[in-house]
C-alpha cells in the first residue's frame, strides 16, 4: 500500500512538471520580470536617499540588491549631471545607455548616473553630455572617482561634486573627469572684497568706463586666483546690498537689487554669467542714480544739499562744492547762510 502510495506520488509530480511546461515558464519568467521591476525602481530612489542624507542604511530590500549587484561588478563611479531643465532627464532616460547604469534624481536640476565599470562610465557621461550640447541644453558633467562597492557610493557623488566647481570657470569645458582635476585648489580669501567699495564708488560717480573696468577687473582677478562660487556670489551680493542703501537713501526704487539678490544666492553657475548679469545691474543702477539726480539738480542749492548728502563720509569743503557746480565759493556760502542758517547743524562741518 505505502509503495502505491509512493509510485503515485511520483507521477503528480511529474505530471506538475512535464504535463505544463508553458505554465511554468510563464511563471518563471514572470517571477524574474518582477524581480528586475523591483530593483529598477526600488534602488534608484534608496540610493537618492542615501545620497540626500535622508537614511543612514540601506533597506533589507536595498542591501540584497546591493549585495547582489556587488558580486557582479567589480567597481562603479557616479556622474554628475547639473543644469537639467523641462524634459531634459527624459531625454537623458531614453538614449540607448549601457543596461549597467541608472538614473538617480538628487536636487532641483541636478541628477546622477551610477555606472558599473570605470571606463564605461566616462563612455555614459561623454555620450549624455553630448547629446545634451546637441539638444542646446548647457549643462555641466562631471565624473567622481571609482569606488569598488556600491555602499561606497557617496565617494564618488562627493568628488564629482568637488571638480564640478571647474565648470564654474570654464563654461565650455564639457565633461571633468576627477581624474584630472581633482588637484585644482579653489581660493576662500576675501581680499576682492576691497574692490566693491571702489567699484561702487565710480558707479556712484557715474563713471561708467571707469565703473566697467573695475569690475572687469575684478572678475579676472577672481578667475585667476579660482575664488570659489560661494564667495564670489557673496562678493556679488555686497555690491548689490551698497547699491541698493545707495538708492534707498535717495528716495530711489530698489527693486532691482532686491530681485537679483535673490537670484545670486544660488545663480547663475559661471563666473562669466555673473560678470554679465552684474554688468547689467551696475548700468541700470547708474542709469537710475542719474534720472534721480537730474530731477533733484532742478534747483542748484537742491543738487549741493544732494551732493554733501551722498558724500558726508568725505571731507568736503566749500572751496570743493563750489568747483564741482561752477559756483563762486563765497557767494555759495552767503546763499546757504541766507537759505537755511537756521538749520545750519543740519549739515556736516566739515563741509563749512
Amino acid at each position: 500500500m505505502k509503495s502505491m502510495k509512493r509510485k503515485f506520488g511520483l507521477v503528480l509530480a511529474r505530471c506538475r512538471f512535464t504535463v505544463f511546461p508553458d505554465e511554468l515558464t510563464i511563471e518563471c519568467v514572470r517571477s524574474k520580470y518582477q524581480k528586475e521591476l523591483v530593483s529598477r525602481r526600488h534602488l534608484p530612489v534608496m540610493l537618492a536617499q542615501l545620497l540626500r542624507g535622508e537614511v543612514q542604511e540601506p533597506d533589507v530590500i536595498g542591501s540584497k540588491l546591493i549585495e547582489q549587484l556587488d558580486r557582479q561588478a567589480g567597481s562603479w563611479r557616479f556622474v554628475l549631471i547639473e543644469g537639467l531643465k523641462g524634459d531634459d532627464l527624459d531625454f537623458c532616460k531614453a538614449l540607448d545607455l549601457s543596461p549597467q547604469s541608472m538614473f538617480i534624481d538628487l536636487y532641483g536640476s541636478q541628477f546622477g548616473l551610477v555606472v558599473q565599470g570605470t571606463e564605461l562610465a566616462r563612455e555614459m557621461a561623454e555620450k549624455v553630455c553630448s547629446e545634451l550640447r546637441k539638444r542646446g541644453t548647457n549643462c555641466s558633467v562631471s565624473v567622481g572617482p571609482t569606488v569598488s562597492f556600491l555602499r561606497d557610493l557617496a565617494h564618488s557623488y562627493s568628488g564629482a561634486v568637488e571638480v564640478s566647481v571647474y565648470h564654474f570657470f570654464h563654461t565650455d569645458a564639457g565633461l571633468v573627469n576627477y581624474e584630472i582635476v581633482s588637484e585644482m585648489e579653489v581660493s576662500y580669501d576675501l581680499q576682492a572684497m576691497a574692490t566693491v567699495e571702489q567699484l561702487l564708488a565710480a558707479a556712484e560717480r557715474l563713471q561708467e568706463q571707469e565703473t566697467f573696468r573695475i569690475l572687469q577687473g575684478l572678475f579676472q582677478f577672481l578667475r585667476e586666483t579660482m575664488t570659489a562660487p560661494e564667495v564670489v556670489r557673496m562678493i556679488s551680493i555686497n555690491l548689490v546690498l551698497k547699491s541698493m542703501e545707495v538708492l534707498r537713501e535717495l528716495g530711489a526704487a530698489t527693486d532691482i537689487g532686491q530681485q537679483l539678490r535673490g537670484f545670486l544666492r544660488t545663480e547663475p553657475n559661471s563666473l562669466a554669467g555673473l560678470e554679465h548679469i552684474l554688468h547689467a545691474y551696475l548700468t541700470e543702477f547708474m542709469t537710475r542714480l542719474r534720472k534721480h539726480k537730474e530731477a533733484s539738480y532742478g534747483h542748484p542749492l537742491r543738487g549741493i544739499e544732494c551732493y554733501i548728502q551722498e558724500n558726508y563720509r568725505k571731507s568736503i569743503t566749500i572751496k570743493e562744492i563750489g568747483e564741482q557746480f561752477f559756483m563762486n565759493p563765497v557767494y555759495l556760502g552767503q546763499a546757504f547762510m541766507k537759505k537755511r542758517y537756521r538749520h545750519h547743524r543740519m549739515y556736516p562741518r566739515h563741509a563749512d
